[in-house]
């Protein structure tokens, strides 16, 4: 039996998707994210592999929490939706620029990305790679949870599509080599 800080005992989780993680790993990873009990009500704890074991969840009621394990991010049920709780700001990350793609320089911010409150930004002015393919990778726990596609501003104020995908990729559909920046409207988790 699963004790919450309060001596209190927690409901075991529903695994779905063959997911072979445990509540154990996932309670400790969120720390008191999960409370056990909520008002006279014990709240259900769910845990789910990914984004489709997460829609595809039933039987929730509003307090009610989970844990997805590919992007170790806490949620609670409001009564509508699945909301990220407990989120912490990551910082700015630096990532791997792909395909020939490298920093600007001259005094322009260095492409970097961070997830704060649920929120992914991404930012940078980058050029010399290669239009129509991967600009960088966004890692999992940064990805949108479906592609976006979004206007970027290029070379001389020119402007250009950047394509976000469910994968990581940000791909460079419409750019200029001499000058893309990366500032792109932030996106919710």
């Amino acid at each position: 039996m699963i004790l919450d800080p309060n001596g209190m005992p927690i409901l075991q989780p529903t695994i779905d998707n063959a997911e072979t993680a445990t509540f154990n790993t996932a309670f400790a990873a969120v720390g008191t994210a999960f409370s056990g009990f909520t008002g006279t009500r014990q709240i259900q704890t769910f845990v789910w592999a990914d984004n489709a074991a997460r829609t595809a969840q039933t039987g929730m009621t509003a307090g009610d929490e989970g844990y997805q394990t590919d992007t170790d991010t806490a949620y609670r049920y409001d009564g509508t939706a699945w909301v990220v709780v407990g989120v912490p700001d990551t910082g700015w990350q630096v990532p791997t620029l792909l395909n020939g793609w490298t920093n600007y320089g001259g005094g322009f911010q260095g492409a970097r990305y961070r997830r704060k409150d649920g929120v992914v930004y991404v930012q940078g002015r980058i050029n010399d790679g290669t239009e129509g393919v991967s600009v960088l990778n966004l890692p999992a726990g940064f990805r949108p949870t479906a592609s976006l596609e979004v206007p970027v501003i290029l070379y001389a104020g020119a402007a250009g599509r950047l394509e976000v995908r469910t994968n990581g990729d940000m791909i460079g559909v419409t750019v200029d080599t001499r000058g893309l920046s990366l500032s792109i409207p932030a996106f919710p988790l």
